[in-house]
């Protein structure tokens, strides 16, 4: 079995250009039959022989596959099972894992075989943000109707002001507070504090202010 050598600094810039062409040929290629051979697995469903509940689990815990990469190529495998064409695409570069699983949701089972493969035929050669123009174009999406939600409103808290009496010019007299009053806005601060005054005929005859002539 030969070892490559991964130090390619010998190789001229034109041959190392043509290996690289060759190389990613070999990969799609490659790819192609790696989604032929999880296609037939899935289908004969021999993950569950190697104790594994779904090719997924049997991808990730036997073939040591990525999660993100495993979950493409089902979708890819599986698609391409139903389309055939979808591996030979694949195997010339002309359609992409990421290509295939946009495509996915507009081939759901049963659809008219000639519209699939005109969609399919409509994604060839194109990069993914090509794919998703096309879809867009071809499945346009309804507008979503504009809506206007009344927020709710907060309820002002109450304003608590302890307002002092006026002192009362007496020999025993002592400084009072009037009850707290609630006040709902600092506008009502001066109608409250008129409805709370002490009339003076309210005052006990004890802490009446002395006249001129009784001195």
């Amino acid at each position: 079995m030969s070892v490559f050598n991964y130090n390619l600094t010998y190789l001229s810039n034109q041959q190392l250009l043509d290996s690289l062409a060759r190389v990613n040929r070999q990969a799609h290629k490659v790819t192609a039959e790696l989604l032929a051979h999880l296609a037939e697995v899935d289908a004969r469903k021999l993950y569950l022989e190697q104790a594994c509940s779904s090719l997924f689990s049997y991808c990730i815990e036997r073939l040591g596959a990525s999660e993100d990469e495993t979950a493409r190529r089902i979708h890819a495998a599986r698609l391409a099972r139903r389309f055939s064409v979808i591996f030979e695409l694949v195997a010339n570069g002309e359609l992409f894992l990421s290509s295939i699983n946009l495509l996915a949701p507009y081939l759901p089972q049963g659809i008219d075989p000639q519209s699939a493969h005109e969609l399919i035929e409509q994604a060839r050669g194109k990069t993914k943000r090509q794919v998703e123009q096309m879809l867009a174009a071809r499945f346009p999406k309804p507008d979503v109707a504009s809506t206007l939600r009344k927020l709710p409103v907060k309820a002002q808290a109450p304003l608590l002001v302890n307002i002092p009496a006026t002192e009362l010019e007496s020999e025993s007299s002592t400084p009072t507070l009037i009850k707290a009053s609630i006040i709902t806005s600092p506008a009502n601060i001066s109608n409250s504090v008129a409805s709370q005054s002490v009339p003076v005929a309210d005052i006990p005859p004890a802490v009446m202010p002395k006249s001129h002539s009784s001195l």
